[in-house]
Order: structure tokens, then sequence, then C-alpha cells
């Protein structure tokens, strides 16, 4: 028998502006990275048997016109090289996703379970045959668990089974195929290929191994790291191998910077270098990436707290290129959280009678209480609340116990100002 080579992947979402301060048109890094995606298997070697999508390759209905040439050139590509496109519709493509079937119009590419039952698919590989288990969406949403009571028509040893769904796991309120990992632990299938979450993730490790694909590009910073698809190949002996395969043209990445070392002088040189050496480690010689979006944390107790309050729209301006391996790849700074602090004695500070002893004290109060005062927490939250990203990703809302962080750096950043203006006044 040979060996059967699949790839994987999920969340396309083709059609999604992507916020990029380098790229002529946003949403042409998502077309890119499909285009990536079809270069890859195209140049796969050995040849690809078959590619697996699982779900929400159009951002979303009413993208038809838009997303079907660049999508039916893709597709086209693959079957005229003889490999077999087998896809699922996820909540963002319930409709147009079967649009694209028919715009394609060749039995190779197949949307599966468009019914809303599952289907099983079987394709002849040299001498081996692959079944294939999916479940596409129908509706935008669908409450109900796919995989509860379901029993599943066992295979003989020498073919594979694989399963496909889009789905949230262990998420039973959610109204997106809402499944338990502990549903999938001893079906006889060898893997599930999953979709609807952006990050990478395996559920779980062996009979069978079920894996989060994640976006094929990042749709904001929130997707921080390497995106692509995995290349699947299951043995002759039935042994499943795996590998993840980067293809994302641009790569977000969240990078924490501790400023404790750095000196006043030549300090925009430093903070640099020391961007530059964490890019370098984070994104590693092997990223597909052209272009890295950087949000860029800052902390520890520094010298520069006050020059960085003066002039931190000069780092949210720095566009450069970096080398990485033997590749050149720009880089901008999406945003700067600055979570530094002052050189401070406050203990000293406090000891006043002045307007500076006095907010020193309250700084001082945030720092050592157990719980944020009421006016506190619900300042915090009026800010938080003029914050676009958070208005757009819930998820990303700082916890109770960030909320200090915020009041404190609030704080130490009024505190400076007032020791500024007292030193303006000698």
């Amino acid at each position: 028998m040979t060996d059967i080579h699949l790839m994987c992947a999920a969340d396309l979402h083709l059609g999604r502006h992507v916020s990029s301060k380098e790229a002529a048109q946003p949403e042409s890094v998502v077309i890119e990275a499909w285009k990536n995606l079809i270069d890859a298997c195209l140049q796969a070697t050995p040849a690809l048997d078959a590619l697996l999508l699982a779900g929400d390759l159009i951002d979303k209905d009413g993208l038809f016109l838009p997303m079907r040439g660049v999508f039916r050139q893709g597709i086209i590509k693959l079957l005229d090289q003889g490999i077999f496109v087998f896809a699922i519709a996820g909540n963002h493509d319930p409709a147009v996703l079967r649009q694209m079937e028919q715009a394609v119009g060749r039995p190779e590419f197949c949307v599966l379970g468009k019914d809303g039952c599952w289907e099983r698919k079987s394709l002849a590989i040299r001498g081996r045959v692959l079944h294939i288990d999916a479940l596409s969406f129908t509706e935008t949403a669908m409450k109900k668990n796919p995989l509860e009571s379901r029993t599943w028509e066992p295979v003989s040893p020498k073919e594979v089974l694989i399963g496909l769904l889009h789905c949230d796991v262990d998420v039973p309120e959610s109204f997106y195929a809402p499944v338990r990992a502990s549903d999938f632990r001893g079906l006889p299938h060898l893997a599930w290929i999953l979709g609807h979450i952006h990050i990478p993730q395996e559920i779980q490790a062996e009979n069978p191994w079920v894996q989060y694909c994640g976006s094929l590009q990042g749709l904001d910073v929130s997707e921080s790291g390497a995106r692509g698809a995995w290349h699947l190949i299951i043995e002759s002996q039935g042994n499943l191998a795996k590998k993840f395969v980067p293809l994302a043209p641009l790569q977000w990445q969240k990078i924490t910077l501790d400023l404790s070392d750095l000196v006043l002088q030549d300090w925009e040189n430093q903070i640099v270098q020391k961007i530059e050496e964490a890019i370098v480690k984070a994104v590693g010689k092997n990223s597909s990436a052209s272009e890295i979006g950087v949000r860029l944390q800052l902390e520890g107790r520094t010298p520069l707290f006050r020059t960085l309050r003066q002039n931190l729209s000069k780092l949210q301006e720095l566009r450069e290129k970096i080398s990485v391996g033997e590749n050149l790849i720009a880089y901008f700074i999406e945003s700067v959280i600055d979570k530094t602090r002052p050189e401070l004695d406050l203990e000293t500070l406090c000891q006043g009678s002045d307007m500076i002893a006095a907010f020193a004290r309250k700084v001082k109060q945030i720092q050592e209480s157990q719980k944020l005062s009421e006016e506190i927490v619900q300042w915090i939250e009026e800010k938080l609340s003029r914050d676009p990203f958070l208005k757009q990703c819930k998820k990303a809302w700082p916890t109770i116990a960030e909320y200090r962080e915020i009041a404190l750096h609030e704080g130490f950043q009024w505190l400076d100002q007032l020791l500024e203006q007292k030193q303006g006044k000698r």
C-alpha cells in the first residue's frame, strides 16, 4: 500500500478586510493566503491526493460575485492536477459555498453534508480507500450537538476514516455546533479536522487526533502567531504523520518588552533593537510572512517613563524591514500598550502635604488594596468602552485583575505629570 497525502485548512474568510498599514488593498492578504494554499498544494512532494476545507471559506453569504473568480480559479488549478477538494460550509458561508460548488461545476469538488445531514464520501487512492464523514451548516446557526447519539459505520482496517466538522468545542451555550471534547474519544476515525476557532489547537492527541486548523490568515491582532494549513500523511501501515505549513503573508505578533535595563541616552535605538530581536525570535526562520504587524507591550520600572509618555506616537509610526533567516520582512507597529512604571520613591512622595503627596497616597492605596473602589472601576469601564478594538472583540476585554494595572499606570502617569509641572516652575 501507498501513503495518502492530504492538506487541511479552515476559516479562510475570503472577502474579509484585514487591517494592514502596508497592504494596498486590505482584503489582499486574505486572498494572498488562499493563493499560497493553492501553490503549497500544487508544489507538495509527493503529490497531494486531496485538500480538505473545514468551513468559513467565504466571509459571508452575499460575497459570491466578488469572490467567485479567485475561489473558482484556485479550485480549478487543483482539480486539473488531479487533487480532489472536499469542503464543508461553516456558519459564515452556508449558502454561498453551495453557489461556489455550482460555479466550479466539477464532481472532484464537493461540498459535503450540505443538506444538514452527515455524509460519507469515499475516494479510491492507489489501492486504498479514504472515507470522509462530514456535515455542513445550512444556516448561520446550529444549536444542537451534531455528534450526540451519532453512530458511525465502521470501515475495514485497510481503509482510512477522517472526520470534517465546523464546531465549538466545550462551549455548551454556543450557537455554532456545540460539541464536547469527550465526544471524540474512541471514535473509529483516524483524525478529525475542525474549523470555527481561529487559534490552531489540538483537542486530542490520538484515538483519534482532533485538531482545529486555525485561520489561514490571522484576521486581526488577537490572532497572533503563525497561520496556515496542516499536511497529513496517512502512512501505509495506518500511522498518521502531520506537519504545520505556514502560509499567511501577514503575521500578527504580540511582543512584550521589559525596559528596566534601558537608559535615556539613545533610547529609540535601544527599543528598536529590542523589538527586532523579539520579532526574529518569535517569527523564526520558516515563516511564510512578508509582513509582521506588532502589538507592542512595554513593561518594567524605567527612567524612560516620562520620555515614553511624551513620545509614544513615534513608536506607533515605526515601519522598518528586518532580516529573518534569508528573508527581508517588513514590520509595523499596530499599537503600543504602555505598562511601564516610573522610577519614583512612592514612600517619600507620600510624606508631603501638597497635592503631589495626596495623589501619591492614592496611587499607593491602589497598589496595596485588594479591591478597587466602585468609582475607579466605573472610570476604567467608561474608558475601555470607547476603545474600538474592544467594541469588536469582547473576548479581549480586560479582567478585573487587569483593571488594577490600568488604574496604576494611569495614576503613575498623572503623578509624573504633576512632578513635571512642579519641576517646570522651579
